[in-house]
């Protein structure tokens, strides 16, 4: 670093008075010599010892003032920008090894953007409009003429590449700007390339770069050299032998996951991908790869070539499995945020290798507490106390398994990634409105329908429950009092057969944005309804009240069976704009140091009841409001479209249909901290028209303008396995028209929604 103690005000870095002399100039060299400077009193000046002094950094850049990239470059060495600190004792100490160490980075940067001449100088003063409060350090650089090519050479024939293939990928030519980053990026990008193709060992350390500055003036040349390997040039590596050694798991699930092929060039994408679809089989526990040359053999191909030339070089690939312990025992315990904040738990006994077939076999005993809000007590009106006022509890049995029922695994390609999983699970529900028993069948199937798209299909084929639905007193008398026949249908017990299938989407978007589409579908009743069409309902035994059909002498209740079909399209995307990057901040799907980012989410959702004067199912319904929808609005608290729930009584809103977008702009503050803002549009309507509610249902003509509108401000704070939050949202534009316009801010307070993980 050059500092110029000409430059140097005496009134700048005054000791204080008291010191004088020879043992003036000693403290001065003493704090020099250890890399301090002391600042004290400027003529006079007294200071507290709470008086704070902004330390602030100046860059002037002398020659190169056009080129912003490197203006911006030069910002980021910079070594504690906008510090401040306090004066203690009447003198306080600024370290110049920082300052050493941005001058270092400044040239090395300016080197690397091909400033060879470049020099950077530093000078410390006072603020003349305030010298009593900042202390500036201005960074004057002098980057001289930027040098260029003059002439390109690639010496890779030894390696067995060609000099000029080479150079073309490079994408240089004489007359260019020298720029030493391009070159690293090119090293690594290159080599990582060649392994992709089937290099193997070929590491961008073999990869190397010469400048000769003699060239001319302000000109350079560059001598690009591939080195060969050990035994000579480089060989695209072949597959030529695969070895899976299995312990105490079916070779054929093992093999099923394989992802690599004979004869295929050596991929550490695809040999990354084995490992990792290995590892997700439930019997595995560690998997060891081992990748080695095969000596002796020679690709027939090489036959007409001289002895010593092979052109490929074969390998041999081996993953050993090593299985986990069959049965385990466990627990999971989370907090949870569906229509209010919520904690749930669970038992867990698990068999990682049912059948021996690598199936995964779990019982889990599970129990939860949950916050419903908008509820009602004995006189009608509305509950105050909604803290963990449900609760629900029951087994649950899953069979997993890598395969599509009821094929085997070699049915499919390898691309595919089948899954299937089979569930039983009866649970219990109380509520204060309800009390709700639910048993329930499923199985689900995935699988990857495009690698390339990174799109996914899921099919549910089976997908049956029953729900039995005793009401309380509370909620007796809360729908005794509702003379609408379909809210009045929704809280009766009743048995869904239904299926359906769900398309998702998630291009690779970038390091900068995101994007995820799910579109579904599904029906049910309709089948089951054709064969037992005279009364249009099961039986479930065990009596109670809450079902339409009665009980017989043996307490079985007769259900009526659901009858819908329905459609969900979602869209979430998110994007970092790039003014808000740096190498300080990550990607919009991680957690950054620092940074801002936009998301959106676009739903949209549509059912109808196929059967004459029933609903949709009560747990088929869409909702809005709450902390992961309209959170100007408590959860079930807005709608249905543009219907006034203070003529009936009303206080839940479900729908058949729902529109909803959602914006957030998320500040990451720092690692673990962040802040939103957000507004949230949408609401949700019937489609079945009620003459007891009117404007309920969706129409055409004037659904927009019953579409709500909220905003408001959410903090954030994340432990790194799970994300906690609080939203507040305040409605700006509501459903219902009052004085003659929607648009009002006054008539509803604020809502707020502890709430755990992100809304989208």
């Amino acid at each position: 670093m050059i500092f110029p103690l000409h430059d140097i005000k005496p009134c700048d870095f005054a000791l204080p008075s008291r010191v004088g002399g020879a043992f003036a100039r000693a403290i001065w060299c003493i704090f020099l010599s250890s890399g301090g400077l002391a600042l004290a009193d400027c003529q006079g000046q007294s200071h507290s010892e709470s008086e704070e002094l902004l330390w602030r950094n100046r860059l002037e850049l002398v020659g190169a003032e056009t080129d912003r990239e490197l203006h911006e470059n030069l910002h980021g060495a910079m070594v504690q920008p906008g510090r401040s600190f306090k004066l203690r004792n009447r003198m306080q100490v600024i370290d110049t090894l920082q300052t050493q160490k941005t001058v270092r980075h400044m040239e090395a940067r300016l080197s690397e953007r091909g400033y060879f001449n470049a020099h950077v100088q530093t000078i410390w003063s006072r603020n003349e409009k305030n010298k009593s409060t900042h202390v500036e350090q201005t960074f004057f650089v002098r980057t001289g003429p930027r040098w260029r090519w003059s002439r390109l050479e690639c010496l890779s024939d030894s390696a067995g590449f060609e000099g000029a293939g080479v150079l073309t990928e490079l994408n240089l030519g004489v007359g260019d700007h020298v720029d030493l980053e391009r070159l690293e990026h090119f090293r690594q990008t290159w080599s990582a390339a060649r392994q992709s193709e089937g290099y193997l060992g070929l590491l961008s350390e073999h990869v190397s770069y010469a400048i000769d500055t003699l060239a001319g003036i302000h000109r350079a040349s560059l001598q690009l050299l591939i080195r060969p390997a050990l035994d000579g040039p480089h060989r695209p590596a072949v597959i030529r032998e695969i070895q899976l050694n299995t312990e105490g798991i079916d070779p054929d699930v093992a093999s099923s996951m394989l992802r690599v092929e004979l004869g295929q060039p050596h991929s550490p994408k695809l040999v990354e991908l084995t490992y990792r679809r290995l590892t997700q089989l439930p019997a595995a526990g560690r998997v060891d790869i081992q990748v080695e040359q095969i000596l002796g053999q020679r690709d027939t191909a090489a036959s007409s070539v001289a002895p010593n030339t092979l052109l490929e070089r074969p390998v041999k690939l081996t993953f050993t499995v090593h299985p986990r312990q069959r049965f385990e025992w466990g627990y999971r315990t989370g907090l949870v945020s569906q229509q209010g904040l919520g904690a749930e738990g669970a038992i867990r006994f698990s068999d990682h290798n049912s059948r021996a077939k690598s199936e995964r076999l779990q019982l889990e005993l599970e129990a939860s507490v949950n916050s419903i809000p908008a509820q009602i007590n004995e006189d009608g009106q509305q509950q105050q106390s909604t803290i963990f006022n449900a609760f629900s509890y029951g087994p649950h049995l899953k069979w997993r398994m890598d395969r599509l029922l009821p094929f085997k695994p070699a049915r499919f390609p390898r691309s595919n990634e089948p899954l299937s999983q089979l569930e039983l699970a009866w649970s219990q529900e109380h509520r204060p409105d309800f009390d709700r028993r639910i048993a329930q069948m499923s199985l689900v199937e995935r699988f990857t329908e495009s690698e390339h798209r990174r799109s996914k299909i899921q099919l549910r084929p089976l997908d049956l429950s029953f729900a039995r639905i005793e009401l309380t007193p509370q909620g007796e008398a809360f729908l005794n009092g509702i003379s609408s026949l379909l809210v009045r249908n929704a809280y009766t017990s009743h048995a869904i057969f239904a299926s359906g299938a769900s398309w998702s989407l998630a291009p690779n978007m970038g390091e900068q944005a995101e994007l995820n589409i799910r579109l579904g579908a599904s029906s049910g009743g309709h089948l089951l309804s054709a064969l037992i069409a005279p009364g249009d309902s099961v039986a479930w035994v065990g009596g109670g009240t809450g079902g339409s059909g009665g009980t017989d002498e043996l307490g079985a209740q007769a259900v009526p069976i659901s009858r819908f079909v329905k459609m969900h399209f979602e869209v979430v995307a998110g994007w970092i704009p790039a003014w808000a990057t740096s190498s300080r901040r990550t990607t919009v799907q991680g957690t950054s140091a620092r940074g801002v980012s936009a998301h959106l989410r676009l739903v949209a959702a549509v059912g109808h009841s196929t059967a004459p004067g029933l609903p949709m199912p009560l747990e088929r319904m869409e909702l809005a409001g709450g902390p992961n929808s309209m959170r100007g609005w408590l959860a079930q608290s807005l709608g249905p479209g543009g219907f006034d729930k203070s003529i009936s009584g009303e206080i839940y809103a479900r729908g058949d249909m729902r529109l909803e977008a959602n914006a957030e702009l998320r500040i990451q503050l720092n690692k673990s901290w962040s802040i939103a803002g957000f507004t949230d549009a949408g609401n949700v309507w019937m489609t079945t028209p009620d003459a007891l509610r009117p404007n309920a249902d969706f129409q055409w003509d004037r659904f927009a303008s019953e579409i709500a509108i909220s905003a408001g401000v959410g903090l954030r704070f994340d432990f790194e396995y799970f994300m906690v939050r609080i939203d507040a949202g305040h409605p700006v534009r509501y459903p219902v028209a009052e004085g003659g316009s929607n648009w009002r801010w006054g008539d509803e307070g604020w809502s707020i929604h502890p709430a755990v993980a992100l809304p989208f």
